[in-house]
C-alpha cells in the first residue's frame, strides 16, 4: 500500500446504535469490522448517520452502511449524490421466503411497516456499489426477494454468528459442538427466540448465559 495515501473507510450506524454503555450488537459488529479493516492498513472512523455530511472527510473513499431500512435511505441517497462509494450490509432477518418478500415489495401499498422497510432496503441495495450478505441464503433473499443485481452481492460469512442465523452454513464455517450466547436475553429485540429456533436440526449444543428477569421466553 502506498505510504502517502491510504484508503479511508467510514462506518455509519443506525440511529438507535449508541457508542457508549449498552451499545448492543450493531456497535460491536462494527467494531469487529473496523478492527479487520485496520489490520489491512485502512484508515477508519465512525459516524452516526444523522450527522452533517459536511463533517465527513472529503478524501473518504468508501462508506460502509450497516442495515438497509427507512432510517438509512435518505442518508445513502445523500452519500451517492455527493459521489461517495457505498458498501451496504442490509441485514435481512425474516422467516419469509424470497418469493414472498418480493410479493410484498411489489405491492403498490404497504400493508405493514415491514413492507416499507423492505422497499427501502431494495432502493438502498439498488443504488449502493457493493452489497455484503452474511450467508448464501441472504444472498438469495437479496437477489430474488429484492431483485438486486447479483453481481454486486458478496457473501462474507460472519464468523460463528453466521451459523446461528442460517444453520446450513455450520459445516462450511467448520464450527461444531457448542454455540454460546452471552448477554441479556429478556427483551424481544435480542432475538433469543429466533436463535433457539435456528438451532433446531443443528448438530451442536446451545448454551445461553445472561440476565432474564423480564423474559417472556
Amino acid at each position: 500500500m502506498n505510504d502517502f495515501y491510504k484508503t479511508r473507510i467510514v462506518f455509519s450506524m443506525p440511529l438507535y446504535a449508541g457508542t457508549e454503555g449498552e451499545a448492543g450488537g450493531v456497535y460491536n459488529e462494527l467494531l469487529y469490522r473496523k478492527s479487520l479493516a485496520n489490520q489491512l492498513g485502512y484508515d477508519t472512523e465512525f459516524h452516526n448517520h444523522w450527522e452533517s455530511l459536511t463533517k465527513f472527510n472529503p478524501k473518504t473513499d468508501v462508506f460502509h452502511v450497516f442495515m438497509a431500512n427507512n432510517g438509512m435511505l435518505d442518508f445513502v441517497i445523500k452519500l451517492k449524490s455527493y459521489g461517495f462509494k457505498v458498501v451496504v450490509s442490509p441485514i435481512l432477518d425474516t422467516r419469509w421466503s424470497a418469493k414472498k418478500v418480493w410479493f410484498f415489495v411489489s405491492l403498490i401499498y404497504n400493508l405493514r411497516v415491514i413492507h416499507a422497510h423492505l422497499k427501502s432496503a431494495r432502493q438502498i441495495c439498488t443504488i449502493s456499489d457493493v452489497i455484503c450478505s452474511r450467508s448464501e441464503q441472504e444472498s438469495e433473499m437479496l437477489s430474488i426477494g429484492l431483485k438486486t443485481n447479483r453481481s454486486k452481492i458478496h457473501c462474507v460469512l460472519n464468523s460463528p454468528k453466521n451459523s446461528i442465523v442460517t444453520h446450513s452454513n455450520l459445516k462450511s464455517t467448520n464450527k461444531k459442538d457448542i454455540v454460546f450466547f452471552l448477554g441479556n436475553w429478556g427483551t424481544e429485540r435480542k432475538n433469543v427466540q429466533r436463535l433457539v429456533r435456528a438451532m433446531e436440526g443443528v448438530d451442536a449444543k446451545l448454551v445461553i448465559a445472561g440476565a432474564a428477569s423480564d423474559t417472556k421466553i
